[in-house]
């Protein structure tokens, strides 16, 4: 759990790094961070053993697949300003429906969003200086 975590965590970072950059940039580009909370899918029932069994239990808890979809979607329609974190509105943000929040301290640690974002560029091999070219943020 901890491995899935921290990529969600280094997800978030890189974005609100890249709004930052275009935004340096003078770019209208928007980097906005969505996530579905928890939806129900069939991708638990294909999984089997205990994951099944946690859909089965308490798959009623969360959204559907329909409606986990709308923080996405309400991200790439709505005029949501860069650097937001859209995600459900209920309880630990598992479910509901989209609203704007506050990330974590950890996820708005800008020394935090530049160091993952020039190891990512290590790690990708990227030639540039690490600057988003126009055909990455178009």
């Amino acid at each position: 759990m901890r491995a899935y975590t921290n990529s969600k965590l280094a997800g978030i970072l890189v974005t609100f790094e890249l709004q930052r950059r275009v935004t340096e940039a003078g770019s209208p580009v928007r980097a906005i961070v969505a996530h579905p909370g928890i939806a129900r899918t069939n991708l638990a029932k294909a999984a089997g053993g205990s994951s099944a069994v946690f859909d089965r239990v308490l798959g009623r808890l969360f959204n559907d697949a329909a409606t986990g979809a709308l923080p996405i979607e309400y991200a790439a329609t709505m005029d949501v300003p860069g650097g937001s974190h859209v995600g459900p509105d209920g309880l630990g943000h598992l479910r509901g429906y989209p609203t704007i929040h506050e990330p974590s301290r950890k996820a708005r640690d800008p020394r935090l969003a530049r160091e993952v974002w020039d190891l990512s560029v290590q790690l990708t091999n990227n030639a540039a200086s690490g600057r988003p070219s126009a055909t990455a943020v178009a």
